[in-house]
Order: structure tokens, then C-alpha cells, then sequence
């Protein structure tokens, strides 16, 4: 199968959108970071001088799923969000060994070293909150403060997965994501399901403007870049009856050391809601925000309430 290329040399879109249609004044700017010969995409907004706010999306969105964040905390901070490999416009290789958390979290650590950032607060979602715990998990020292939104640790996750029959139930939807590739995916039209299942409802709910969730499902229907961001699960999610010691990262045994918080829906479904109390109890210094009526994408559903609440726990460890 041919890579596909990053789109180096090419202006992103939403980037474009962003900056026209900014409600708080905030200009993005673009870049490309590249790392053992493959480019990660990202974008900065905000003060060059302040404390840096990292952001990772989840699957299947990319960086502009931050866009209300990035405005919101833009003003009094230095913003950055990527696109992880495989989404948006970072490279999307074939090896899916690439897009195992820890090669992600190196290329990500070596980026916040090319921008001079010493100690960086994290935000994740989804697969991003599970890439943000552990690199807090892996890298303590660069870390300031966590945030992960609907999503474990990936080494809570595995566990998750081997010893709760709920969480096999919810996850079952996985071992058939990882058997899809581009023929399939347009054959079962990904596309239209993705705009039905995760974006119409957004802009019904007046979370997202209609372009703004065309310009989203622009930007993630492609089949074979979808089919390059289901990697995620292929390179970190064995089979249940497959997960071995080494399959968790950082470790099994890996804790938070750092300040965290878990931002959760009540009406997520993704997960088995007890994964909280576990994480609890590997955490050294928790906070969990519980959205009541809120679903797998609080900093959609909720922008303004999860902006306030990133700003006031960045704030409090800053």
C-alpha cells in the first residue's frame, strides 16, 4: 500500500477557517515537525512567552476538534495542537508500529523540545487522553498538569478490557474497526455514517456551526486517511485474549505523579464507568469533573464549561 504523503507545502483549511472566522481574536499559525523521516502536523495560537498548553484529539477527529479551547485559553496562554499521526494532515505511514503510544509520545516529547518548551500542560481526548495520562505516566518530569476528557490510561484500558465483561461488551465494535480497510470502509460509506453519528448531531445541538462540521468531516472522511487513524487501535489494543505484559505503556504498573483530571460525560459509553475509581487509585493527586447529560465529547457538547475548567486547574499548577 502507497504511504499517504502529510500535507507539507500545502495550507490546511481549517487552519484558513480558523483565523477568519476567529471569535476571540486568536491566529493560528502551522507547521510541521519532523521526526525519524515522518512530519507531524500541528498548529500554536497565543502568547509565546506564556505556559504551554498542549492538546491531543481523539479518534476520529484532529486538531480543530480543540477549536473552542484554542480560542478560549489562547488569550492568557501558548497553545499547541497536533495531529497525530495517521489524522488530519500528519504523515500517515504503513507501519503500524508507528502508531504505537510510545513512538507517538517520543515524536511528541521531541517536539515540545524543538519549541523549547521545558514542562507543558497535557489535554487529551479519547485516544489523546489515554496518549496524554501515559506520556504524565512515562515523561513526570515535562508535565505540569493532565487532562484527559472520556478516556483511561492505556495500561487501565488493557486491564479494563481483560477483567470487566461491561467494557467488552462497549469495546466490542473495536476488533471489527481493525479488520476494515479503504474498499470496506467506502463500500460501508464511513463517510456518511461518520457526518450521521458524530457530526449532524453536533451542529442539530448547536455545538458546531454547518460548516464547521463540514470542514470537520472534510478533514477525517477520507477513507484511507480513516483507515490510516484506526492504526491506533491496531498497534495498542490486542485481542483480549492476546494482551501481554508488554502490550501496556508506559508499564502495567505505571501510576500519575503529577496533577490530573478526568473530564467524563455521565452518558459516555464508551467505557466502563469504574475505570474512575481505579484511576483514583493509581493517581496521586485526582480531580474528576462528571458532566451530567453529556456524552463521549464533553469539549464539543460542553466547550465553554470544559474551556473554564482547563483554564482554572492550568491555572491552579501553573
Amino acid at each position: 500500500m502507497i504511504p499517504i504523503e502529510s500535507g507539507v507545502g500545502k495550507p490546511d483549511p481549517a487552519v484558513e477557517f480558523a483565523n477568519l472566522n476567529s471569535q476571540s481574536g486568536a491566529q493560528l499559525t502551522e507547521s510541521y515537525f519532523r521526526y525519524k523521516k515522518l512530519d507531524l502536523h500541528y498548529i500554536e495560537a497565543g502568547k509565546s512567552n506564556a505556559e504551554t498548553i498542549l492538546f491531543v484529539h481523539g479518534f476520529p477527529q484532529f486538531w480543530y476538534s480543540f477549536i473552542h479551547q484554542i480560542e478560549g485559553l489562547s488569550t492568557n496562554y501558548r497553545v499547541i495542537a497536533i495531529d497525530g499521526l495517521g489524522a488530519g494532515l500528519s504523515s500517515a505511514p504503513n507501519n503500524i508500529d508507528s502508531y504505537k503510544l510510545a513512538n507517538m509520545a517520543e515524536h511528541i516529547d521531541a517536539l515540545l523540545k524543538k519549541l523549547n518548551v521545558q514542562k507543558v500542560h497535557l489535554v487529551g481526548h479519547d485516544w489523546g487522553g489515554a496518549m496524554v495520562f501515559g506520556f504524565a505516566q512515562k515523561y513526570p518530569g515535562r508535565v505540569k498538569s493532565v487532562i484527559g476528557i472520556s478516556a483511561p490510561p492505556q495500561n487501565l484500558m488493557l486491564d479494563l478490557l481483560l477483567k470487566s465483561p461491561s467494557q467488552q461488551a462497549a469495546s466490542s465494535y473495536v476488533e471489527k474497526l481493525k479488520g476494515a480497510n479503504p474498499l470496506l470502509l467506502k463500500v460501508l460509506g464511513a463517510p456518511k455514517r461518520l457526518w450521521k453519528n458524530l457530526y449532524l448531531p453536533l451542529v442539530e445541538n448547536g455545538n458546531l456551526s454547518l460548516e464547521q462540521g463540514l470542514l470537520m468531516l472534510n478533514a477525517t472522511g477520507n477513507v484511507k486517511r480513516f483507515n490510516a487513524h484506526i492504526n491506533w487501535y491496531r498497534a495498542n489494543l490486542p485481542e483480549v485474549g492476546e494482551i501481554q505484559d508488554s502490550d501496556y505503556w508506559p508499564s502495567r504498573s505505571a501510576t500519575l505523579n503529577v496533577p490530573a483530571m478526568l473530564i467524563w460525560g455521565t452518558e459516555d459509553r464508551v467505557f466502563d464507568v469504574q475505570f474512575i475509581d481505579k484511576l483514583n487509585e493509581s493517581a496521586k493527586q485526582l480531580t474528576v469533573l462528571k458532566m451530567d447529560g453529556v456524552g463521549h465529547s464533553p469539549h464539543l457538547e460542553q466547550a465553554e464549561k470544559v474551556t473554564t475548567a482547563i483554564g482554572r486547574f492550568v491555572k491552579e499548577n501553573s
